[in-house]
């Protein structure tokens, strides 16, 4: 708890030295999620469990059981720009005490050229219920001049930090439970890019996630039901915006996920709150939780999102919605 209050306490101090500027890298950080099921889930980000998606938002978020894991997303458009498009690819591995993740995030644009960012994690489980982790960002932004054709290209450079926390477990007759806690501050040390500041990100969020004790009609070796609630808030010291979410996850016979999440977000150079429902379904495949006589230690995870399209502007956009998709496959460490 020492350690947890410390980095509040850190998180903290750098709001209060905040200042307000015009910011930079909007798209990659504010409006647009990592993957599918972040989206559904009310882009929900600091406690969730995602893969390497995780990760990009906090990054003591790694997975108790994935040894090896590879997250694949892209979406857009952005807006009414409709040649946008956004692409996020990770790699992370863990073992009982250490996990780092390499990450690359990246926004195409026709207006508003290319913006990329690339993303080294190093965490630490430091007890059986506590993770603290720190990353390191690099930024890119090409801007092409449209009269001569020469691109030009700018950098920043930026750093993360994060915990995460299991704060309660237990289990009964009818039921088994776990709750956590996590906090990140993404670009506590962070440079300009193209003469704007890069946002400094504060979240704060907790998850619940509840097992009913029932049988299993269709399978011995699956869990019938899994239950996960998750709520979180953000906030930039440098801009206008915020954004509280919430979101449920109803994961079925351990294969079948249907998620729901509603956010309410308040953005750079609008003046109205941007709010909405979203919604999403996934599949997975845990080989690595079948009863077989050759042990095969994968998980596949494919995740399906439907969210409205970032309207900062309030005019007319199309298309209204954006349909993602996002892949990932693990390597797990342990059956159960």
């Amino acid at each position: 708890m020492k350690l947890i209050a410390f980095c509040v306490f850190v998180m903290s101090v750098s709001i209060s030295f905040a200042s307000n500027y015009p910011v930079a890298a909007e798209e990659l950080l504010f409006y647009q999620n990592s993957s599918s099921k972040i989206g559904a889930m009310g882009k929900t980000s600091t406690v969730i469990s995602d893969g390497v998606f995780s990760v990009f938002h906090n990054p003591a978020s790694f997975s108790r059981f994935e040894r090896f894991s590879v997250s694949l997303s892209s979406y857009g458009p952005f807006e009414n720009d409709d040649d946008s498009s956004f692409e996020f690819a990770g790699l992370g591995f863990a073992n009982n005490a250490f996990m780092s993740g390499i990450i690359a995030k990246r926004f195409k644009s026709d207006i508003n050229n290319e913006l990329s960012s690339y993303t080294g994690v190093i965490a630490f489980r430091t007890s059986r219920f506590l993770t603290l982790g720190v990353g390191g960002n690099l930024y890119e932004k090409k801007i092409k001049n449209v009269e001569t054709e020469k691109v030009q290209t700018e950098t920043a450079l930026s750093l993360d930090l994060g915990f995460h926390s299991y704060v309660n477990r237990g289990a009964n007759s009818r039921i088994r439970y776990r709750s956590g806690v996590g906090a990140s501050l993404k670009n506590f040390y962070s440079q300009d890019l193209d003469g704007e500041k890069l946002p400094s990100i504060i979240s704060g969020g907790f998850e619940i996630e509840l097992i009913p004790v029932v049988s299993n009609p269709f399978s011995r070796t699956f869990w019938m039901l899994f239950v996960t609630i998750t709520s979180d808030y953000q906030n930039d010291v440098n801009s206008k915006y915020s954004k509280v979410s919430a979101g449920i996850e109803k994961l079925l016979n351990e294969m079948l996920a249907i998620r729901f999440g509603y956010y309410r977000q308040q953005a750079e150079g609008s003046k109205n709150f941007i709010e909405a429902y979203t919604y999403g379904f996934g599949i997975q495949v845990p080989f690595y939780r079948m009863n077989t006589d050759r042990r095969i230690p994968f998980n596949i995870a494919l995740n399906y999102s439907d969210l409205p399209n970032s309207n900062i502007s309030g005019t007319e956009i199309t298309p209204e919605r954006n349909i993602n998709y996002s892949l990932t496959l693990s390597w797990m460490r342990r059956r159960d």
